[in-house]
């Protein structure tokens, strides 16, 4: 990098961006370069904050690249936000070359880059809801899966999924995220009218909870945790980044404490996505929350209730994605990371 290229200052993540953006947007130079912008909002509440850009919250949980070769492919998938001045995190991320298996991923890249607009033509005065872009088939399967505001109710075909390799479990599960928070407990059905009872009742976490209970060995690791109320003493001399539902939290935790076969752990520094059932690793970007598992198609809000003058008609859905794999050199690289995080001096163990 030339001198005058290099910051003296401290710079933000959005300086960087806009200084790299900007420079491609000018550039007649990047004729084979493309960037491309997915215009899509993630709104489902009138009680939604201002966000810290733009107003209302954007969402694209993805970390993945797709490497088309003259035979073969490569497919990349993290839990990495690929932000160099992202703070050092326990991160993951997998490599598959070549595997005829997941090449119903290149349809995915090809939808979203087909839903987005180049660098060249953005500009601020975008319709952002995503309300129109309309339905298309997805090439979703039982090794790769993706969600998006252009597949219809990927997000609860999504938790479908996870559920039935949930169910399948006979002797362990490991589960690790940033945030393990996606326990339907006492949630607005209205969020959840495709769901099946099941789903509505637990989600994954509730499928977690009934095989653990059946015994299967549970492990859970995550960044956040809430105590329970009747357990603050217990960790009055700890501080946890505390998940965005609470009471949810501290409903699953109540719940997978008292089925005997479940050890949790808390990191602060956890950022890896990823759930072991038996001998299958299911790799993920996305975080266990509620919202990810929810699939709106007709929101339509008036009014914000700390947002004067703004309306809001689209699409509430993550775009994110998963792949399932089944290789045991793999599946012991990722059981060897799991005890060594559970091991280590900042590592709690609340349960």
């Amino acid at each position: 990098m030339e001198e005058s290229n290099q910051y003296s200052l401290p710079v933000t993540k959005y300086d960087l961006a806009k200084s790299i953006f900007g420079e491609i947007k000018k550039s007649k130079e990047y004729v084979n370069y493309n960037i491309y912008f997915f215009p899509h909002l993630y709104v489902r509440s009138s009680k939604v904050k201002k966000f810290s850009r733009g107003k209302l919250p954007y969402s694209m949980h993805l970390k993945a690249a797709y490497l088309k070769k003259k035979n073969g492919s490569v497919i990349i998938l993290s839990s990495s936000n690929l932000a160099v001045r992202d703070l050092v995190k326990h991160e993951s991320m997998v490599v598959i070359e070549d595997e005829p298996l997941y090449d119903n991923v290149a349809k995915f890249f090809s939808d979203i880059i087909h839903h987005s607009i180049n660098i060249k033509e953005y500009n601020s005065g975008f319709d952002m809801s995503c309300n129109t872009c309309g339905f298309i088939e997805s090439a979703n399967n039982d090794y790769s899966f993706f969600t998006a505001p252009f597949y219809f109710d990927s997000a609860n075909y999504l938790e479908s999924k996870i559920i039935s390799l949930i169910n399948k479990a006979q002797s362990r599960i490991i589960i690790c995220a940033q945030h393990l928070a996606a326990f339907n407990y006492g949630v607005n059905s209205s969020f959840h009218s495709q769901k099946t009872e099941n789903e509505k009742r637990g989600g994954i976490l509730g499928a977690i909870i009934e095989r653990a209970k059946n015994g299967v060995r549970t492990t859970c690791i995550s960044q956040t945790f809430a105590p329970p109320k009747d357990k603050l003493g217990v960790f009055k001399n700890y501080t946890f980044r505390s998940p965005s539902n609470t009471s949810n939290f501290q409903h699953f935790f109540k719940e997978i404490s008292e089925t005997g076969n479940t050890e949790y752990f808390v990191n602060e520094n956890m950022h890896s996505k990823y759930i072991i059932v038996d001998d299958t690793l299911i790799f993920c970007t996305y975080n266990f929350t509620p919202t990810q598992f929810v699939f709106l198609d007709k929101v339509e809000i008036e009014k914000f209730d700390e947002m004067p003058g703004i309306s809001y008609k689209g699409v509430h859905c993550e775009v994110s994605g998963h792949v399932v794999i089944k290789d045991d050199n793999l599946i012991n690289a990722f059981l060897e990371t799991t005890d060594f995080v559970c091991r280590l001096p900042e590592t709690i163990k609340v349960l």
